[in-house]
């Protein structure tokens, strides 16, 4: 009787994914998968990870095939919970990687089997190359890999593709001024399929990106197209990295495009835009042709910025860090748009010190938000920082971790979260990358296994 009710409740959660409105896009249908995942499948939560990484690359009709599937086989293996073990050491851990030499943090997703994460590294020849490692779930090293393209290449953002992973950033030479956005695709071993440059004669950097079924979206700023010092850049290209379409977006000399998310209709990106001396964030609504839709920009006398978007069924949510309202000298702003980008909240957190976001998860009640804060040290260090919140902005708890300085993300998994940032606080070198498995609560396990090894 209980598998019947909650399938029909289903069948109501999952409507507007199989009407597929115009207003619909492939986030909501994965809010309504993690809704019966966390309800009552957690030893399967493995086919849970593989719808996941399957609607992020497949059409509309293999989702909705998808979607049927992975309802049969809720109802059929429910009893998987009931055997379901309990916690183990292995599942709450907190690791480091990277070597002597100095890391940075780009970006981190959840795929079938563990993690990908992308950054870089200052190598021993004084280059920065690409570093993108793949961990399992208990965040022990798969496979460490580094790309070099020329002198100074980073990587800002990575996503799960169809056998294999696409990350983006940026390449440039030693003692020029210009770079230049690259494209790196690898297939599931870390070996490059192909790397691109994309831009102009000026600079050009992207910083976030999604996947669609037939090619990539990107956000980031350029310095060839536009009309100001500094534009924001949104590329769409096909699978191959070759550019479909291109717009230079933003108000006033200086312009920074810092996430992106496709719509039904579109795409959403937010940025930074400088304006009477001061930061704003932008919010712009694209058509899927790139041309502009709507724009709004919201801030205050002094500076804000950007951080991350996320796109509900009723409008959108954004994380950012203002200096214009809170408590302190910097603050977590969370901003709730309708669909065409009117404030209907918003919401600060944060100390009597300065406290930022970097990004923020849907947790379908709720939102976690990461970034770092000061306001908690007696010494005014920053500490890696994260808050729930309910569905209106307002702090249920928080968190701070003292071995790393920022939580630059945080991702839901079926028992807790993934937190991700930059250390240098232990590790190997003078900067790693530090990950660590919480819990519900934001808490490590007092189980939890020692740091990991470094390569």
């Amino acid at each position: 009787m209980f598998q019947m009710i909650r399938l029909l409740i289903l069948s109501n959660r999952f409507q507007r994914c199989f009407n597929l409105l115009p207003a619909d896009n492939i986030e909501n249908c994965k809010r309504d998968i993690l809704f019966i995942t966390l309800a009552g499948i957690d030893r399967c939560h493995g086919f849970y990870d593989y719808i996941m990484m399957k609607l992020n690359i497949i059409g509309t009709a293999e989702k909705i095939l998808l979607l049927f599937i992975f309802i049969i086989v809720n109802s059929l293996f429910a009893s998987c919970t009931a055997s379901a073990p309990a916690l183990h050491t292995k599942y709450f851990w907190e690791k480091t990687y990277g070597s002597s030499n100095n890391e940075t943090f780009g970006d981190i997703e959840r795929v079938f089997d563990g993690y990908i994460i992308a950054g870089s590294t200052y190598s021993e020849n004084n280059k920065d190359d690409v570093l993108i490692i793949k961990i399992d779930k208990s965040g022990s090293i798969v496979w460490y890999k580094k790309y070099g393209n020329r002198d100074y290449d980073r990587a800002l953002a990575v996503k799960k593709i169809y056998k294999g992973f696409i990350a983006a950033g940026m390449t440039g030479v030693s003692g020029k001024a210009t770079r230049d956005a690259w494209l790196l695709k690898i297939d599931s071993d870390g070996d490059i399929i192909w790397n691109k440059m994309l831009g102009g004669s000026g600079n050009e950097v992207l910083r976030s990106m999604d996947v669609e079924p037939d090619g990539y979206i990107f956000v980031g700023e350029t310095s060839s197209f536009g009309r100001g010092k500094q534009s924001i850049w949104a590329v769409k290209t096909d699978k191959h990295g070759v550019i479909r379409w291109h717009n230079a977006l933003g108000k006033g000399p200086l312009n920074k495009g810092v996430d992106i998310k496709k719509t039904g209709d579109g795409y959403i990106l937010i940025g930074d835009i400088l304006r009477d001396g001061a930061s704003d964030v932008i919010v712009v609504k694209l058509d899927k042709k790139g041309r502009k839709v709507w724009e709004r920009i919201y801030g205050g006398n002094m500076d804000d910025y950007a951080a991350s978007i996320k796109v509900l069924p009723d409008g959108y949510v954004i994380a950012a860090t203002t200096e214009s309202k809170g408590a302190g000298g910097k603050d977590a702003w969370l901003l709730k748009l309708d669909a065409n980008g009117r404030l209907e909240w918003d919401n600060t957190l944060g100390g009597s010190e300065d406290d930022s976001a970097r990004y923020i998860e849907d947790i379908g009640n709720g939102f976690v938000i990461s970034g770092s804060s000061a306001s908690a040290s007696f010494k005014f260090n920053e500490m890696a920082w994260i808050v729930k919140t309910d569905f209106y902005g307002n702090k249920i708890w928080e968190r701070f971790y003292k071995k790393a300085f920022v939580a630059e993300k945080v991702i839901r998994t079926p028992r807790g979260y993934i937190i991700a940032g930059v250390t240098s606080k232990f590790g190997a070198g003078k900067g790693d990358i530090w990950v660590v498995k919480v819990d519900e609560d934001g808490k490590l396990n007092e189980r939890s296994e020692p740091a990991g090894k470094k390569k």
